[in-house]
């Protein structure tokens, strides 16, 4: 899937025909998961991941298979999913901060970020983590927790792969991957979880809007050892790959697969990492299902659970050797 949305609700009832009108308004569970492919298990993509937590939010509600992010990257992906307009219509492409989105032109400028749609219905809106691509969410939601840590955290030298130091590589990026730091406890998204338990746990006198963002499986692809072992090297199975696949593509779609900063899958061939990336990228998925249980749980033990909508979103796929590229940025569906 690279560019697919994984979007679930959590129960048959879409939020887009919600009618926030009736007097037993119900709460809100946002949950977004940073550059989250089809491997998730119940998308039955090329390759499955331990996904338990989101399959079983899947059984119990709704799941899209065949919805399309705007844009295959984080800004105006979020933009659009946040505003409800298309990049076109509000003239956001690049990775924009949230208190920028409504800058750009008029009708940006006019557009209602789902947080305020609902705080305009009488909800008390909260959130954590990555929503927005960028800025400061206590502008956005009447409490922000913050994104802790952002994505780390990150050992003092990369472990795996640092363009840097290789001669025909240019830019920066964050992608490297390895076994890192020593417990859960320590991780961003470890931290953004019991954020988002403790409000779930805390009494409310109006109805609630609950935005959880979570940044694995975001480079770098950092979890702890444990992680890993869930998937040995030796059985991982690798996407299907053509080299020749960028023959039948116009100029400007290479200039756009064309990442300098990124392995490309024939070196990950040649040096024998390929299933070493894909391995690291399944145990973040692994990871971050897990913090997504912890949510879950939570929720299910709570005095909310028969009136909590449930959304499971990610702002775009990623490539993992498909079309001789590790990224996101190319519109491109299997």
């Amino acid at each position: 899937m690279g560019v697919k949305n994984l979007f679930l609700t959590g129960c048959a009832t879409s939020l887009i025909s919600l009618n926030l009108f009736s007097q037993d308004k119900p709460n809100i569970l946002f949950i977004a998961i940073d550059d989250l492919n089809d491997f998730v298990n119940c998308m039955n993509g090329a390759i499955r991941a331990h996904t338990p937590n989101i399959d079983r939010l899947a059984k119990q509600g709704t799941l899209f298979t065949n919805a399309h992010c705007q844009a295959p990257i984080s800004g105006p992906s979020r933009a659009c999913i946040m505003t409800g307009l298309y990049p076109s219509e509000t003239g956001n492409y690049l990775q924009v901060n949230d208190d920028n989105i409504k800058r750009s032109n008029k009708k940006a400028g006019e557009s209602v970020f789902m947080a305020d749609y609902f705080e305009n219905y009488g909800y008390k809106t909260m959130a954590v983590g990555k929503i927005f691509h960028n800025g400061d969410g206590a502008n956005s939601f009447d409490e922000y927790g913050g994104r802790f840590d952002w994505f780390g955290p990150k050992p003092t030298e990369r472990i795996n792969y640092d363009p840097a130091k290789l001669p025909h590589k240019s830019g920066s990026t964050q992608t490297d991957w390895g076994a890192y730091p020593e417990h859960d406890s320590l991780m961003t998204d470890y931290k953004v979880a019991e954020w988002a338990v403790s409000k779930i746990n805390s009494n409310f006198d109006k109805p609630f809007f609950l935005a959880v963002g979570f940044l694995r499986p975001h480079v770098p692809w950092y979890v702890p050892q444990k992680w890993f072992d869930m998937f040995p090297v030796e059985e991982i199975k690798t996407p299907p790959y053509l080299p020749d696949d960028f023959n039948d593509i116009p100029d400007f779609a290479k200039r756009v697969a064309d990442a300098p900063m990124m392995p490309t899958t024939e070196e990950l061939i040649k040096s024998g990492e390929w299933k070493d990336v894909i391995q690291a990228y399944l145990a973040c998925i692994a990871f971050v299902d897990a913090q997504v249980g912890k949510v879950l749980d939570a929720l299910e033990k709570s005095k909310y659970v028969n009136n909590t909508i449930v959304v499971l979103w990610s702002d775009h796929g990623y490539h993992l050797g498909e079309k001789n590229r590790f990224s996101k940025q190319a519109l491109w569906e299997r």
